[in-house]
């Protein structure tokens, strides 16, 4: 394949240095071919310094994929050509080029067919997957990729917390402020082993303005949408890899409005409860969001205490709705760590009325036998920190898109 040894070449380097501008490098190569006609300019543009410029169309001269012609202006009468490397005569002028009337710049040319691009964009789409795609589990991304097409994804707040949402520990934790700071190590300390709403009750009798779930609903959308920035670049997150794809619709248990405000395509928010007509609604294929734990818009619909759950979960209406829009359809679990054990046990009931075969992404290999025994089929990333998480979900993203649109 063209690109075969830079882009095998950069890999080696990523995996001695662990340094991410070495995969960027490979997506530029990408992009450099996709541009047809290219200057050693435009390549030390996307900022490559000029050895690795030259290493690169000198790569492409040897696999004989580059036709090397010259771009030259004519300040006599301040007009552009394209002439070939033999060329001795301005057309523009009819004069002999000089270097006083005439400047000139190497241009080249790919040699590539449609067919034969689109293959190497997926080949080195494939390629950067793999370096963080645990082999052991491939056979379930496989599984994935077959079944993509009756595949629904259901977001969790991990996929937000790029963005800066606070995680359930860390707003938990700032309920605190609600509490005299005499009191507030007690009520940490209760938090931080994950029991969240043990420390409800406790927060409700200490504190002097907050009583009851209706009163702390507005704050915990408050504190949630001063930490949330919708400005991140793209590159840090990955809702745009996520609607790239394009499937169906959307499930989410988050209470922030990223999929819609993300989306080329913005629609209104829905609760599930909102949903009149699942059946044509699932029909109608309109890219919507359902959001299965309420709103940051609509405080009093988030899903947050042990009472709020209790009455959702055992809510006919609700299990209904999520059922159907559920049933006949695989789910891509993104942004779970399934420690929430309210949607778990949702997502069993789902399991024993509908069965099917599920999907999850995950960093974490530890949980895989604890998730097959669900029926989630565990696809595994290796990766160091969160910042690899992003650019593996971005590279497993768009593996998806490319199977999903042919």
């Amino acid at each position: 394949m063209l690109l075969d040894m830079l882009v095998d070449l950069e890999i080696t380097k990523y995996q001695e240095k662990r340094d991410i501008g070495h995969l960027k490098n490979i997506e530029k190569y990408v992009e450099i071919l996709n541009e047809r006609t290219f200057t050693e300019r435009f390549v030390r543009g996307l900022g490559f310094s000029t050895s690795e410029a030259e290493q690169f169309i000198d790569h492409l001269k040897l696999e004989d994929h580059i036709e090397e012609k010259i771009h030259l202006t004519c300040n006599m009468i301040e007009e552009d050509a394209v002439i070939s490397i033999t060329t001795t005569e301005c057309p523009l002028c009819m004069e002999q080029i000089s270097e006083e009337e005439h400047e000139f710049e190497p241009l080249y040319q790919v040699d590539l067919q449609k067919e034969e691009y689109n293959g190497i964009r997926e080949a080195v789409s494939k390629k950067l997957l793999n370096v963080f795609l645990d082999l052991d589990y491939s056979d379930n991304y496989q599984s994935l990729c077959n079944n993509i097409s009756s595949t629904i994804p259901l977001v969790g707040a991990g996929f937000s917390m790029p963005l800066g949402a606070p995680s359930w520990e860390k707003l938990f934790l700032e309920f605190g402020s609600l509490i005299s700071e005499k009191f507030r190590d007690t009520y940490a300390a209760m938090i931080k082993p994950g029991d969240y709403f043990s420390g409800i009750p406790l927060l409700y009798q200490l504190s002097k303005s907050v009583r009851e779930d209706r009163q702390l609903k507005p704050i915990a959308a408050e504190i949630i949408e001063s930490h949330i920035n919708y400005d991140t670049p793209n590159e840090k997150h990955n809702y745009v890899d996520l609607l790239k794809v394009k499937f169906p619709y959307y499930l989410t248990t988050n209470y922030d409005n990223a999929l819609n405000i993300f989306s080329s395509r913005y629609s209104v928010p829905l609760e599930i409860e909102e949903i009149e007509d699942v059946q044509k609604f699932v029909s109608e294929n309109k890219f919507r969001v359902i959001h299965l734990h309420g709103i940051l818009d609509k405080p009093t619909s988030l899903v947050l205490t042990k009472d709020d759950y209790s009455r959702k979960y055992q809510n006919d209406a609700y299990t209904k709705k999520a059922l159907a829009l559920m049933a006949h359809k695989s789910l891509l679990f993104l942004g779970f760590s399934f420690s929430d054990e309210h949607f778990t046990e949702l997502y069993k009931y789902v399991r024993e009325i509908v069965g099917g075969r599920h999907y999850i992404v995950t960093t974490d290999a530890s949980k895989a036998d604890e998730l097959i025994q669900l029926n989630i089929m565990p696809i595994v990333l290796k990766v160091d920190n969160r910042d690899e998480t992003v650019v593996a979900l971005k590279y497993l993203l768009k593996n998806l898109e490319m199977i999903n649109h042919v």
